[in-house]
């Protein structure tokens, strides 16, 4: 039972500094899911940025079979990121960022082909 429990704290902690090693661009949550967006570089303008995009179930990563980002700009141009990849349990899409200001989004994810869908909003500044 030692072993059982000192292996899962080894890797609770090992998980919070991989984590710590990316830029947490925003997160949000509802009803038991949460996402978040991240990037392992800052984010810079007029250059294309990879962002992972990690949902979560009650605090555990989930693997989403389909997702879909919805980006509005500060300028209220919309762009759409449908059924972004999926790399290690997060989804990684390359996104250019070409102005400052207020962002907002809707990610849409469903964890079984032909599921329920779940919306989630935010927002962040760039």
């Amino acid at each position: 039972m030692l072993k059982v429990t000192l292996l899962g704290l080894g890797l609770f902690v090992g998980s919070l500094f991989a984590q710590d090693n990316l830029n947490k661009i925003s997160s949000t949550s509802l009803g038991g899911y949460s996402v978040s967006l991240s990037s392992q570089n800052k984010i810079e303008l007029n250059t294309t940025n990879p962002v992972l995009v990690s949902v979560y179930k009650k605090g555990k990563i989930l693997s989403v079979s389909d997702l879909d980002l919805t980006l509005y700009t500060p300028d209220n141009k919309t762009i759409e990121y449908k059924h972004i990849k999926s790399v290690d349990n997060s989804n990684l899409e390359n996104i250019k960022f070409s102005q400052k200001g207020d962002y907002r989004y809707v990610v849409k994810f469903s964890n079984q082909i032909g599921g329920v869908s779940h919306y989630l909003r935010g927002d962040f500044k760039i």
